[in-house]
């Protein structure tokens, strides 16, 4: 297992905004369907747990936390070249992932245009990329 970075921060300076929803979300369960259902300002907990899938932010101001943490809450894309977290749309600063290991994909995480999301609490193993673009 390679091990490229334990904690990465990126993105703007975090700013305080009213939370309005959480969307919980257990293994066997779809973060993404969360995602796009969470309006600005909410929050999607994501449960520990390992979670064979990608996602991505869609532009939206919302939070999508791995609640256990990045030891426990797992993004696996088992080897194939998908991007495991996508904010290529926009997503302001005051958007998040954190809590997560991001293993099995060729990129961690691809961040792009006029983005400023954060990304913190990111364990990422075992891939070549984690970009900006």
């Amino acid at each position: 297992m390679n091990r490229i970075g334990s904690v990465l921060v990126f993105g703007l300076g975090l700013t305080a905004s009213a939370r309005s929803a959480d969307h919980v979300v257990v293994p066997g369960q779809s973060i993404q369907a969360a995602i796009a259902t969470a309006a600005p300002g909410d929050r999607v907990l994501v449960q520990p747990g390992v979670y064979g899938q990608t996602i991505d932010l869609l532009g939206k101001d919302i939070d999508v936390i791995g609640v256990g943490g990045p030891a426990v809450t797992i993004l696996d894309a088992a080897g194939s070249p998908w991007v495991l977290v996508s904010m290529l749309s926009g997503e302001p600063a005051t958007a998040s992932v954190s809590g997560f290991t991001l293993r099995g994909g060729l990129t961690g995480v691809r961040i792009a245009g006029p983005t400023s999301a954060v990304v913190r609490q990111v364990i990422v193993e075992g891939m070549t990329k984690f970009g900006l673009t």
